[in-house]
């Protein structure tokens, strides 16, 4: 059986284990075996007004992740800059170096940043 658990009251209790994980201050929220079921009393509710949820589905595909690692080059850094790339998320590591491409395409006006 497999089991839903609120995920910011979970401890790992075996690095080995397939079931490594419990939730020892919270109740399951759910069951999952052929169905899946629900503890609903234990599933916290947004105490606000109740709102559809809104899919956005035209969002822009030419959005890249760049993962800086310590052998990542400038030279791979300003590859990716090439068209038609119009968004980047960045995820530094201690390589400074890596952001003065990143910030001449800012200072350039090529991209704009946002947050």
């Amino acid at each position: 059986m497999s089991a839903l658990l609120r995920g910011n009251r979970v401890v790992k209790r075996s690095a080995t284990d397939l079931d490594a994980f419990t939730s020892p201050n919270y109740p399951l929220l759910a069951e999952m075996s052929i169905d899946v079921n629900f503890h609903l009393a234990n599933i916290l509710h947004y105490p606000g007004e109740s709102k559809n949820l809104v899919v956005i589905d035209s969002l822009c595909r030419n959005v890249i992740m760049l993962r800086i690692f310590p052998s990542i080059t400038t030279e791979t850094v300003k590859a990716l800059f090439k068209p038609p790339i119009e968004g980047l998320l960045v995820s530094p590591r201690w390589s400074y170096l890596i952001f003065s491409p990143i910030k001449l395409s800012l200072q350039t006006g090529r991209y704009s940043p946002f947050l």
